[in-house]
């Protein structure tokens, strides 16, 4: 849960989560960007039009007091963008997260609010955070190049256009959302303001940070353990098994402060285990080898001859992962 909820803790105008039915129920995705869009009317009316009318949604929506409503997962997929919503490479789901953004019905005469751009910046600076992606402008509207920040009809007269005026991010023929003085909002300002975004400041001791970092690569450890030293008995199903590592990749991600590469810290842990460091670093060149040199070092360490449920395994990795986050954050709160 704590993975799919984003943490408002510092964003200009705060904000709440008003979650639609199919929130924690769309494919999970690897988000590589944020898509900025306007609705041609209310925030409300969009959440009702969401809600109650439409299978599609934004990842957030945005009203002019510039306070942020998440209403679905920044995990999952959300159906704003089309092509740019769900795309896999090496058998891993990607998409673009995207803000639904409030105006007076006419966006072509109503720029963004002050707040609004305040809290498109911060959105853009923290999910970057979260998720690691790149501060560009992306060069691509889905597939292996697609990260980094955008805007809804930004493949207007490129090459990705067809013809008839259709962009891979909208059903609707040239269309021009989120609008002029929204679009030259969105490069005058906030485009410059996501490629030169510095890190914050570390508020925290060093010896603070350092108590941190020990805890949470002990709790890494503790996952690590649990997975290299599972007794698999007979064939390991793939599918299974990856759906459980996809999961703990992206709390390793948190607990771990975005780390990019799951196999690279279960490699960087294993310094006791020298079959599954062998089977695991093997994996760094491609998600697909990832994928199977993770099978092979379970493979590797079933003496046992026992059996474990892989899925069971997983939740008690998601239960350990929660309660490793929570701690750390409430140590570093107080």
């Amino acid at each position: 849960m704590a993975a799919e909820l984003l943490d408002f803790t510092g964003s200009p105008h705060g904000g709440v989560y008003k979650l639609l039915p199919e929130w924690q129920s769309q494919p999970q995705i690897h988000p590589v960007g944020l898509v900025k869009h306007t609705i041609v009317g209310s925030a409300a009316g969009a959440f009702y039009y969401f809600r109650d009318t439409t299978g599609t949604e934004s990842t957030f929506i945005l009203p002019k007091t510039g306070v942020i409503w998440q209403i679905m997962s920044i995990t999952r997929q959300s159906d704003a963008q089309v092509a740019g919503n769900y795309w896999k490479v090496g058998g891993v789901g990607y998409g673009f997260l995207s803000v639904e953004t409030e105006d007076n019905g006419d966006p072509e005469h109503d720029p963004w609010t002050v707040e609004q751009v305040e809290s498109i910046m911060w959105l853009d600076d923290k999910l970057a955070r979260v998720f690691g992606w790149p501060r560009q402008q992306t060069p691509a509207p889905y597939g292996d190049p697609a990260a980094g920040s955008g805007y809804h009809s930004m493949w207007l007269r490129t090459q990705y256009m067809t013809p008839d005026g259709l962009q891979p991010w909208t059903l609707a023929a040239w269309k021009g959302c989120p609008a002029m003085p929204r679009i030259g909002q969105y490069r005058n300002e906030l485009l410059p303001a996501y490629l030169n975004q510095a890190p914050p400041e570390d508020t925290l001791s060093a010896a603070e940070v350092d108590a941190i970092n020990k805890h949470t690569d002990e709790v890494a450890a503790i996952y690590y353990r649990m997975l290299a030293r599972a007794e698999v008995a007979g064939k390991v199903d793939p599918t299974r098994l990856r759906t459980s590592l996809v999961g703990l990749d992206g709390q390793l991600r948190l607990i771990l402060g975005g780390q990019s590469d799951q196999a690279g810290v279960l490699a960087a842990l294993a310094d006791d285990e020298g079959k599954v460091i062998a089977a695991v670093k093997a994996a760094e060149l491609a998600d697909v080898a990832r994928d199977a040199a993770l099978a092979e070092a379970v493979a590797a360490v079933k003496a046992g001859g026992g059996t474990v449920d892989v899925d069971a395994l997983a939740e008690r990795m998601y239960a350990a992962a929660d309660r490793a986050l929570a701690e750390r954050l409430g140590k570093a709160a107080s």
